[in-house]
């Protein structure tokens, strides 16, 4: 699941029975109903070690929460969308083809809706 700073603002559209492993984003325009929408990527260097997945997730934990407000206008506690987030497996850290060191922080409705258009700016 490689991505960078270019894949904020880009929707996935993922169907209800997501697997634990991503290995390909199912990207979609935002103008078409999707499910998430990626708000913040944090990029980790190619020389850090994997810190394993509990750091990943406290890590991601703050992150996201830290970059709601900023991208959709309202405080993630006083939304009507939600934030989650995808962190890198150990086996994509390490992988030479595909040297996975993201995390995506990603947003959708709450109520499990699909969404059809971007959120930026939003304040819901």
């Amino acid at each position: 699941m490689k991505a960078d700073i270019k894949s904020v603002g880009r929707c996935l559209s993922f169907s209800e029975a997501v697997a634990e492993t991503v290995e390909k984003l199912p990207y979609i325009e935002c103008t078409l109903e999707h499910t998430h929408e990626i708000y913040a990527v944090k990029t980790y260097e190619k020389t850090d070690i994997y810190p394993g997945f509990d750091e990943l997730e406290r890590q991601a934990r703050l992150a996201c929460l830290t970059a709601f407000e900023p991208y959709v206008e309202r405080s993630a506690f006083d939304s009507t969308l939600f934030y989650s987030w995808l962190v890198p497996t150990l086996d994509g850290w390490n992988d030479n083809k595909v040297e996975d060191r993201t995390t995506l922080c990603v947003l959708g409705r709450s109520d499990g809706g699909t969404l059809t258009k971007s959120m930026k700016g939003e304040n819901i």
